[in-house]
């Protein structure tokens, strides 16, 4: 990118999201890790990797003793009510809402596993026919979609442990860039 296009994109990500469709991933320089982080450091890092892209942001995380994940982010409802196939979220007058989730959640070569125990959808509590086996699927589909274009990206393991960290194993790039596809 020349220094102008940098400056162009920057404009681009101040003023919101960015159509991921429009641009090019390319990721580099892959290392195997092995990383134990905080829950505010896991915070810190997720929002750090939140793009422009992303349906979330503000993205808190918390992992209790027994190795329960709460979190939290605001997420565009519409993002919602595709995650668990509704129309429920489109009643909400926002285009953006708070979420909350206590439940646990891993993933282990390269599948993720989510186990909700609560989901709130700002001050609403999400019904548990929503939190189905099937719609909870649809969740881990699209995580996996994420990771099949992320070539060469291997999550051996990513979990909580009793101490309140997130440790993850794996080989992940040690450089992304994005590259804006002209029509």
């Amino acid at each position: 990118m020349t220094s102008k296009e940098q400056k162009e994109f920057q404009d681009k990500l101040n003023r919101g999201k960015l159509n991921i469709e429009k641009y090019k991933w390319e990721f580099g320089n892959f290392k195997n890790k092995e990383i134990t982080l905080t829950s505010s450091e896991a915070t810190a890092l997720l929002n750090e990797l939140s793009p422009s892209f992303y349906p979330v942001d503000n993205v808190q995380l918390n992992v209790l003793s027994d190795g329960v994940i709460e979190a939290s982010c605001k997420t565009d409802t519409s993002f919602l009510d595709t995650a668990f196939r509704t129309n429920i979220f489109k009643q909400i007058p926002l285009n953006k809402v708070n979420v909350y989730f206590k439940g646990t959640s891993d993933i282990t070569n390269n599948k993720l596993e989510i186990d909700p125990e609560d989901v709130d959808a700002g001050v609403f509590p999400v019904q548990e026919k929503y939190l189905s086996e099937k719609n909870v699927n649809v969740i881990e589909k699209s995580f996996d979609n994420i990771i099949k274009k992320t070539k060469k990206l291997e999550i051996n393991s990513l979990k909580s442990d009793s101490e309140g960290n997130m440790v993850f194993d794996g080989v992940i790039p040690q450089s992304v860039i994005l590259i804006p596809i002209k029509k």
